[in-house]
């Protein structure tokens, strides 16, 4: 008992240590939230996704409330980006710690069950990662967390003979439901099934349905109303339903990507809860409670859209850890499935929260540090966040589209083949190529016609998706910075 005590105290002190270290999970961490938000506030060029662009399908209102104080503040202070990143990532660690434990005291039945429950939600690399990295999953976990605890209060109300009318909860549940909604319109999903529990309180007190309805009604029409002016359009602005009407077309997600039904049950979840998902499938007497309810609703809906990524599960982490039975499971099994609960959130937290493309973030703040002014081009890495550089005179530039510039101009090639790196570095004198160690064979074949001088390299880059198993130099580490001019 005292080795579990130790790993859970442990886990507190890496949930801080990995919030401070410069993995890169995922470009949307940086897209949907600091590289919109800081062209904004500070007037950085940056790159703007499509969905804060034309049509826009993601709420800046809900980002401005959770992350706006913070970029307010930061005008005194003037902390450099990546520091700023760093604060934002603290803030909703904090965050998470109070919501999750609040919501673990309402929602378990004793203090044993909240003891452990508290322990695996704590000691997952999920919340040492993900839920410290600024995705807005992140953010929905915490307002899922918050909604079901609701929820699970007005279900033990209406088994009470003389229950509470409960407005108060009821006005809160709907100022929750419309930010998670606005948040995020995966939030639905999760709440779908354990939202039965609301339809039957609606029909034993009528008045407070009239008083959800009001409150999510103003919320949404203030959130409404905040991206319409913050996003400068001329009409009135319904976010949650374009993103509705985006992802309801296939032709749009194939664009993202397509995958077969079974990828979140088979594959995402797996990679998510690990060893702990071996409790569930034995006889569980959780099976009725408000969080297993969310893990059913939730998993059912998502699977059935075809694009499917691992982050949309993220929110069922602390569910299923509320959900884990060892009751009918023999001891051995359980000393087992502990063990390779440490091994497995110990392996995945140095490989997500330490290593896997750290390189990118510690490259562009070293960019910024020497003030470098030229042309950058980026190839075989994650997008770079532009707003790491903190520059107001950028001129940003994709493989489908070149601009002719030769100052502070950054080049996102992402995946391009050696022959497109080729056309591009071309049409310039002298750049900066910057490229993971797994592309030194593709790197070689430009030998002939450009001279490639390594000016700076970092060895804590983890590149996991340009391995080549026939060539052994595609599993080094690290990322590099060459000077590339052409030959005469």
């Amino acid at each position: 008992m005292a080795d579990w005590k130790t790993f859970h105290y442990i886990s507190y002190a890496l949930l801080f240590y990995f919030a401070l270290e410069p993995s890169y999970i995922h470009p949307d961490e940086h897209f949907q939230s600091f590289e919109v938000l800081t062209n904004k506030f500070y007037n950085y060029k940056t790159n703007i996704p499509w969905e804060f662009s034309s049509n826009p399908s993601r709420s800046y209102a809900v980002l401005y409330l959770i992350y706006g104080p913070l970029l307010y503040i930061n005008k005194l202070f003037k902390f450099n980006p990546l520091a700023l990143l760093y604060i934002a990532r603290l803030q909703l660690v904090v965050s998470y710690i109070f919501i999750a434990q609040w919501s673990t005291r309402i929602i378990t039945q004793s203090k044993q069950e909240g003891s452990k429950t508290i322990y695996f939600i704590f000691s997952s690399y999920v919340t040492w990662t993900y839920q410290s990295h600024t995705f807005s999953n992140s953010i929905e976990t915490q307002i899922l967390l918050i909604a079901l605890s609701i929820l699970h209060i007005l279900k033990l109300q209406s088994n009470l003979k003389n229950p509470t009318r409960s407005n108060g909860l009821i006005a809160l549940l709907g100022i929750v439901m419309s930010l998670g909604i606005f948040n995020r319109i995966t939030f639905v999903a999760f709440l779908f099934i354990p939202s039965f529990f609301l339809l039957k309180h609606f029909q034993r007190f009528k008045s407070t349905a009239i008083t959800f309805t009001v409150f999510f009604t103003i919320t949404s029409l203030i959130l409404i109303l905040l991206d319409t002016k913050l996003f400068g359009s001329d009409h009135i602005l319904i976010t949650p339903l374009n993103n509705f009407l985006y992802n309801k077309d296939s032709s749009n997600l194939a664009q993202h990507g397509l995958h077969p039904y079974y990828t979140h049950l088979l594959i995402n979840l797996p990679q998510l809860a690990g060893p702990v998902l071996i409790p569930l499938l034995y006889k569980n007497r959780y099976t009725t409670s408000i969080p297993f309810l969310s893990i059913v609703s939730g998993l059912f809906i998502l699977s059935v859209i075809p694009h499917q990524e691992l982050r949309f599960l993220t929110p069922l982490v602390p569910l299923i850890c509320m959900c884990i039975d060892f009751q009918n499971i023999s001891p051995a099994i359980i000393v087992w499935t502990m063990r390779l609960w440490c091994v497995f959130n110990l392996v995945f937290g140095v490989i997500m929260g330490s290593l896997h493309q750290r390189g990118v973030l510690v490259t562009l703040d070293h960019l910024r540090e020497v003030q470098y002014g030229g042309v950058q081009i980026w190839w075989k890495t994650y997008k770079p966040p532009a707003y790491i550089l903190a520059n107001q005179n950028l001129t940003i530039s994709e493989k489908d589209v070149i601009h002719n510039t030769d100052s502070n101009h950054m080049i996102d090639l992402m995946g391009a083949d050696v022959n497109s790196l080729a056309v591009v570095l071309e049409k310039f004198d002298q750049s900066l190529l910057i490229t993971p160690r797994s592309s030194i064979p593709l790197l070689e074949r430009l030998n002939n016609t450009f001279s490639i001088e390594k000016i700076w390299s970092y060895d804590y880059h983890l590149d996991l998706d340009h391995l080549d198993f026939e060539d052994f130099r595609t599993l080094r580490p690290g990322i590099d910075v060459y000077n590339i001019t052409q030959l005469i």
